[in-house]
């Protein structure tokens, strides 16, 4: 809701010497509105789903059924548009997902065209790549302060790093339409950020003014 409001903001706004109220369509312009989707929203919308596969599945199947939603996203993305499924105005969950349940009003359009990097398709892929958060800090909690956890994220990292890089070859890293490479790519770089951060302030005793100067 918050970050609905905030796309809404201003709610009124001065015209011709009145205080307009600004409609969820513009009246002169059908296809400008309130956009409906941003950060705050995808943020919600993963939690939300996330939340739900962690509370119910096992850690191993959490990690499935995360790697299954990232494997399906690609299909779709494909074989919804196998001539150009990748570019912002090919891509499948603007036409077939956004337009239709959002509306072409309701969409942003600060790329030239209709198209919201926060689309509703592309969520599939942030719902794998929060539930893959959750699962390293199930990881953390369960090996405790050790050097095996240590290692573990490391080459975790790596590992999803090189996976990532692979994948670019045929899903290409794209953090506009969130691609399953772009959530591989990116989880790697947390875990490695998150492993020399454990390692700097627990193994190390690095003190947070010694961090914050660097």
């Amino acid at each position: 809701m918050i970050g609905l409001f905030l796309n809404w903001w201003p709610f009124c706004y001065w015209k011709e010497g009145e205080l307009v109220f600004r409609a969820w369509v513009n009246p002169d312009n059908p296809e400008s509105g309130v956009r409906i989707l941003g950060v705050l929203q995808r943020i919600a919308l993963c939690y939300l789903f996330a939340s739900i596969i962690t509370y119910y599945l096992k850690p191993k199947a959490a990690m499935l059924t995360a790697s299954l939603l990232l494997t399906g996203y690609w299909a779709i993305c494909y074989y919804g548009n196998p001539g150009d499924p990748y570019s912002l105005q090919g891509w499948i969950g603007t036409e077939a997902v956004d337009m239709k349940i959002l509306g072409k009003a309701h969409m942003y359009k600060g790329e030239g065209v209709p198209f919201d990097p926060e689309g509703l398709l592309s969520t599939l892929s942030a719902v794998s790549q929060v539930v893959f958060g959750y699962l390293a800090g199930y990881y953390i909690r369960k090996k405790g302060k050790t050097p095996e956890m240590l290692n573990g994220l490391f080459i975790g990292g790596i590992a999803l790093l090189v996976v990532g890089f692979a994948w670019d070859m045929a899903f290409p890293i794209n953090k506009k339409i969130w691609t399953s490479s772009f959530t591989v790519y990116t989880t790697g770089l947390a875990l490695l950020t998150i492993g020399t951060i454990i390692y700097l302030i627990e193994f190390r005793n690095w003190k947070e003014r010694t961090l914050a100067v660097l």
